[in-house]
C-alpha cells in the first residue's frame, strides 16, 4: 500500500455503527440475514461520537427502474447495515441509498432537525459483484465531499470509472462471498453530512423476482487488507496518498476480512 506524505494533516476519521434504531424491525430476511424493518426510511441514534458531539443518522431507500425495495437489514454483521432489492423484470434499474447524519447531543438526540458534517469519514460497500443473469454496479458523488476511493486487489475487482462528477464501480457479475474484497470497496469523504451510494442494476434473464443484497460497514471493523492503494478522485489517473494518519492507525486496528 502507498505510504503516507508526512505533510498531509487530518483529524480523526469517525465510525458509523447501524446498531441502535429508532424504528422497530417488522420482518426477518428470508435469505437468513437476520431482523428487517419494510419501511423506506429508518432513524438510528448515537451512530458516532466525536469531540463530545454525540451524531444521529437518517438512512433513506428508494427504488428506481424495473426493481423494487424490499427492506433494510440494521445491525447486520454487528453494527453494519444491509438491504435487500428486488428485481421485478428483465430490465435495468436499482437503488438510491442516502444516509444524512445530524447533531443529536442532548436535547437534539433523536430530533433529526440539524445537520452535522463529519470531517472525515470512511465507509466499506461490500457484496456489489452480480451474476451471470444480474449485474451489480455502486455508484458514489464527488458533490457529497468523496474525496478518494480503494477498490480490493483480485483481478476480478470492483472496476472504477469517472462520470461528471461521480465514480461507477462495476461489478465483476461473478458471485464472490460478502467477506471477500472482490465486490468491496472503501470510500473516503471529507466535510460531509449527506451521502447518496445508488446501487445499478440490470437483469439480463432468469426468474424473477431475482434479489440484491448488499452492505455498508461504516467503522471498516471487516477490515481493510486486500485493498489497493488509495486513489484520489480529483486525480483518478495517479494513485494518491492515504487519508492520513487516522485512516492507516485504522488499517492497523481492524480485524482481517473473512
Amino acid at each position: 500500500m502507498t505510504s503516507i506524505c508526512p505533510s498531509y494533516s487530518f483529524a480523526a476519521s469517525i465510525d458509523l455503527d447501524f446498531s441502535n434504531q429508532v424504528e422497530s424491525n417488522n420482518t426477518t430476511d428470508i435469505y437468513g440475514l437476520g431482523p428487517a424493518y419494510t419501511g423506506n426510511t429508518m432513524t438510528f441514534l448515537n451512530v458516532a461520537s466525536h469531540d463530545g458531539t454525540t451524531v444521529d443518522a437518517k438512512v433513506n431507500a428508494s427504488a428506481f427502474g424495473l426493481y423494487t425495495f424490499q427492506y433494510h437489514i440494521p445491525n447486520y454483521n454487528t453494527g453494519d447495515i444491509g438491504f435487500i432489492l428486488n428485481g421485478t423484470g428483465h430490465g435495468s434499474g436499482g437503488l438510491s441509498y442516502v444516509f444524512q447524519l445530524y447533531d443529536g447531543t442532548g436535547s437534539n438526540s433523536g430530533s433529526f432537525n440539524t445537520p452535522f458534517a463529519a470531517e472525515e469519514l470512511s465507509i466499506m460497500v461490500y457484496d456489489v459483484d452480480g451474476s451471470g443473469h444480474q449485474s451489480e454496479n455502486l455508484r458514489a458523488y464527488s458533490a457529497d465531499g468523496l474525496i478518494s476511493y480503494q477498490t480490493g486487489t483480485n483481478e476480478n475487482s470492483l472496476v472504477a470509472s469517472t462520470d461528471g462528477n461521480s465514480v461507477l464501480f462495476t461489478g465483476p457479475r461473478q458471485n464472490f462471498l460478502e467477506s471477500d474484497t472482490t465486490g468491496a470497496v472503501i470510500l473516503n469523504y471529507a466535510n460531509t453530512s449527506q451521502f447518496t451510494l445508488n446501487f445499478e442494476s440490470e437483469t439480463f434473464y432468469g426468474s424473477l423476482p431475482n434479489p440484491v443484497f448488499s452492505a455498508i460497514d461504516g467503522d471498516l471493523s471487516m477490515g481493510t487488507d486486500g485493498f489497493a492503494a488509495s486513489r484520489s478522485v480529483a486525480d483518478t489517473g495517479s494513485t494518491a496518498v492515504f487519508l492520513g494518519v487516522g485512516v492507516v492507525a485504522l488499517a492497523i486496528a481492524r480485524r482481517r476480512l473473512g
